[in-house]
């Protein structure tokens, strides 16, 4: 075997390792080693070869990574971890023997594509929580998680270098910088590695796929190269769901973050149906918001209908004399195909027509309830100095009480008739505010992570607690705001920056009550 001597890590076309592997050409350098096309003679079939000469410096460490990678692969068979078949130490060197997988590292790939589409993107990352995940059950950990240990070809991925740490050293400052990125932060202060530090990487790889870019900026003189202090950066590239999920990902401390790559896994597919599945309404391809528009067309198909009968009055007596002459004289056979013809036509229409004013009667919006017969009448009183009965509705929140939902279909009671008051001037009605009513949550983790986001916009926001039906909810709620314009502003500006589906509603609240909240819910 002839080898370049200037770079003892290389090999070339027509090389033979150990008398039977024939070198065809390079595929790419990973950080335990090249990586080359090869053919195994004895089989006659092409392999993956990682060669390692015994010359190369780093010989001593590659050795034991390449051997331990060896034992790996002997738990380790999942379509998505690439599959070592051999391990062995000759004069030359050692060297791998592994599937002929001929993607690239997703390194090389990212240096090209700065991010991806977001359904491509989490497809690749399902990939790799599920290799993951395989690993994690064998109680097996990736010791250097990021794409540098990431091959990739058209839609498919591999994981590989499970016991490979360092990167390879003909990369720049820049790159080795962002590969440790991926590190997680207890693993940087010197603690072994577990699924939990591979959780932490999967955040990071989740953040670079979907938004182009790391969660956090880098440090360059500092030991750990990023700051968690701050919220993750370019937050509007990625869905709300999914910011979420990334974000518990990213952690500090690895307590808080998913226990392993299959809870997370689970978590992912959960978060992704919540904004790739449409709603019910567009699955059904019926939409309230053109109801009129449908309408109008049932009604013009309804007002031909009618026309088409009126005018077919005339016709009638013709129609029913040439029935009569051709059940007379044509085969019965084709003349009970032809009635039964007509009759289902004319049914599908009557259907058609009937099922359409069905389903506007049902998106229509519900009456008014009627005041009940019972309720006694307030008298009209045309001084301007009389009180006015009490707005029937939910009282506002006073401080340590919990917004509750109105139950559907509650008895409204009637208000009493107001006593007439005495001539003494009218206090003046308390000013009314507004508040934008963002999302409600369950969960108090995810209304305090949306809650840090607007406040990031600095823009006044709370944490309400309430229950309803014996469960608990979390609302937040931006403002007070001093009219209805700056709040409607607000709303517009909240749905678009955090890319929520349809645009917060708008609250009434009372000066006071605007300014209270429950104290346990915001801590």
């Amino acid at each position: 075997m002839h080898m370049n001597q200037t770079s003892p890590n290389s090999l070339k076309a027509g090389d033979v390792v150990a008398r039977r592997y024939v070198i065809l050409r390079h595929l790419r350098d990973e950080s335990c080693g090249g990586v080359w096309l090869a053919q195994d003679r004895a089989l006659g079939v092409d392999v993956g070869l990682k060669f390692m000469p015994r010359r190369s410096p780093a010989f001593e460490t590659v050795r034991e990574a390449l051997r331990r990678e060896g034992a790996l692969a002997l738990k380790l068979r999942h379509p998505h971890i690439l599959q070592v078949v051999h391990f062995e130490e000759a004069e030359e060197g050692v060297y791998l023997i592994q599937e002929a997988f001929q993607g690239e590292t997703l390194l090389a790939h990212l240096n090209r594509l700065e991010r991806f589409r977001l359904p491509y993107a989490l497809n690749l990352l399902e990939q790799v929580s599920g290799a993951l995940a395989y690993a994690h059950q064998f109680h097996e950990v990736h010791h250097s998680l990021d794409p540098s240990n990431l091959l990739i070809d058209d839609k498919t991925v591999k994981l590989t270098n499970f016991a490979c740490s360092p990167p390879p050293a003909e990369e720049t400052q820049v790159t080795r910088l962002e590969l440790r990125a991926y590190v997680a932060p207890e693993v940087i202060q010197g603690e072994p590695v577990s699924p939990a530090s591979n959780v932490f990487s999967l955040g990071v790889l989740g953040f670079r796929l979907a938004a182009g870019s790391l969660p956090y900026p880098l440090t360059f003189d500092e030991p750990v190269p990023y700051r968690l202090e701050k919220m993750p950066v370019d937050l509007e590239e990625i869905p709300l769901p999914l910011q979420n999920l990334l974000i518990q990902c990213l952690a500090p401390d690895p307590r808080d973050r998913f226990e392993d790559a299959g809870q997370f896994l689970s978590a992912l597919e959960q978060r992704r149906e919540s904004f790739r599945t449409p709603s019910y309404g567009r699955r059904m391809g019926w939409n309230p918001g053109i109801q009129g528009q449908a309408a109008g067309i049932i009604e013009t198909i309804s007002r031909i209908w009618s026309r088409f009968w009126e005018g077919s009055k005339g016709a009638a007596g013709r129609i029913t004399e040439g029935i009569r002459n051709f059940t007379e004289h044509e085969d019965p056979g084709l003349v009970r195909r032809v009635l039964i013809g007509i009759t289902g036509t004319v049914l599908v229409l009557i259907l058609i027509i009937w099922g359409a004013r069905a389903m506007l009667r049902k998106t229509a919006a519900p009456p008014a309830p009627r005041p009940s017969m019972s309720a006694p009448s307030i008298p009209e009183t045309p001084s301007a100095s009389e009180a006015k009965p009490p707005q029937a509705g939910v009282p506002p929140l006073k401080a340590g009480s919990e917004p509750v939902q109105t139950p559907p279909h509650a008895a409204v009671k009637p208000a009493p008739t107001p006593a007439f008051p005495k001539e003494t001037k009218a206090s003046p009605a308390p000013k009314e505010h507004y508040q934008v009513w963002v999302a409600t949550y369950r969960d108090y983790g995810d209304a305090l992570l949306l809650k840090k986001k607007i406040q990031a916009k600095n823009i006044p926001v709370t944490v309400y607690r309430g229950a309803y039906d014996k469960k608990v909810y979390f609302a937040v709620k931006a403002g007070p705001f001093a009219s209805k314009k700056q709040a409607e502003g607000v709303a517009v500006n909240l749905k678009n920056s955090l890319q929520l589906s349809q645009t917060p509603k708008l609250v009434k609240s009372k000066n006071e009550a605007a300014k209270t909240s429950l104290t346990k819910a915001n801590r």
